[in-house]
């Protein structure tokens, strides 16, 4: 099972994005065909507030925002898992972690402990850091 990082979603729906060109074929395929995939409820999260918080010529009002992250969503599962806190912010420190690295984590651990194999990101470097062994961080 895939499972898609932030940036990723963002990407898909975002026409100005670097990466939509790479990102938004993917996101077809996964939409059309019977491969399951999901969704970190935190990407979700995340991708509302950069679709929302862009310069005013990019950026979506928020009825939009939710209406393109619905769309993406319905075929999708939308996981969020418990996890333990103190756990993961100890690995975070073992691995030398900082900043914004542990919402790496925590997505990463997320979509794992949901069953995803695979979790596609344009953040490889940072989130294969972070990602519990056997999941496998690749671009999409």
């Amino acid at each position: 099972m895939i499972a898609l990082d932030t940036n990723v979603v963002v990407a898909a729906l975002s026409e100005w994005h670097d990466h939509h060109a790479r990102s938004a074929p993917v996101l077809d395929r996964l939409l059309a065909g019977n491969e399951r995939f999901l969704v970190p409820s935190q990407a979700l999260r995340e991708a509302y507030a950069v679709i929302t918080r862009m310069p005013r010529e990019l950026k979506r009002t928020p009825e939009d925002a939710y209406e393109m992250l619905r769309s993406l969503v319905t075929p999708c599962e939308i996981v969020d898992v418990h996890l333990d806190t103190w756990a993961l912010l100890e690995r975070a420190a073992q691995l030398g972690a900082v900043s914004g690295q542990i919402h790496d984590a925590h997505l990463a651990h997320v979509a794992a402990s949901a069953g995803a194999k695979t979790l596609l990101t344009w953040n490889v470097r940072h989130m294969r850091l972070v990602a519990p062994t056997g999941l496998d961080v690749r671009e999409p």
